[in-house]
Formats: structure tokens, C-alpha cells, sequence
């Protein structure tokens, strides 16, 4: 009896990217709920953004993920400059139920496995 011929294994589809969050245009700098963040990244530069307070914070690491397609948020965290060092990974919470308003400075910083 001939062998019967096995079927090759299906290739493994590669890894879905993280999905895309819709990025809201700019608001008006005289919008009251504007906030203002700048952000240090990794390499020294920095990025700035106006986002509404109402805002979630993934749309904050959406816009650094578009600026640099290697900084991504399981990989980074945004955090404040200045001490008592807030970290911001509540993706849903708004920039004002985390704290973020008027203007603000933050780093983006590699997560450690020490958190």
C-alpha cells in the first residue's frame, strides 16, 4: 500500500497589530476643556498635543504610537514629570478623572518587570 500523502500545515497567520484608535482632529486652543501635554519621548524629543479633558487616555498613547511606530503602550508607559511620579495606563479613564488638565509635561518611559 503507497503512503498516503499528508497535507502541508496551514500557514500561521502573523500577529494582528494592536488596533487603531480614531484620532479626533486638534481642539480649538480656546476651547475650555482644552489640555495641553507635552511629551519627552525615549530618544529626547518631545511631542505636543492638545486633547479635550474628556478625552481617555488611550488616545494620548494613540497619538505617541503615530508618532513613532515602535512606541507602543504595552511596551511604554506615560508618566508625570514631576514628583509624586503618576503613572497613566487607565486606557478608558479621561485625561481630567486621571488628573491631567490645563497643561502638563510627561515622559514616556519603558515599562521595567520591577512595576
Amino acid at each position: 500500500m503507497a503512503p498516503q500523502a499528508t497535507a502541508a500545515p496551514a500557514p500561521v497567520p502573523a500577529a494582528a497589530p494592536a488596533p487603531s484608535v480614531e484620532l479626533p482632529p486638534e481642539p480649538e486652543e480656546s476651547n475650555a476643556l482644552v489640555v495641553h501635554l507635552a511629551i519627552r519621548l525615549p530618544n529626547g524629543s518631545r511631542i505636543v498635543r492638545r486633547f479635550l479633558s474628556s478625552d481617555a487616555v488611550r488616545l494620548v498613547y494613540e497619538f505617541v504610537r503615530r508618532s513613532d511606530a515602535t512606541l507602543t503602550a504595552d511596551r511604554y508607559e506615560l508618566v508625570s514629570m514631576m514628583p509624586p511620579m503618576q503613572h497613566y495606563r487607565q486606557m478608558d479613564a479621561t485625561l481630567e478623572q486621571v488628573g491631567l488638565v490645563g497643561s502638563e509635561q510627561l515622559l514616556l518611559r519603558p515599562v521595567t518587570n520591577s512595576r
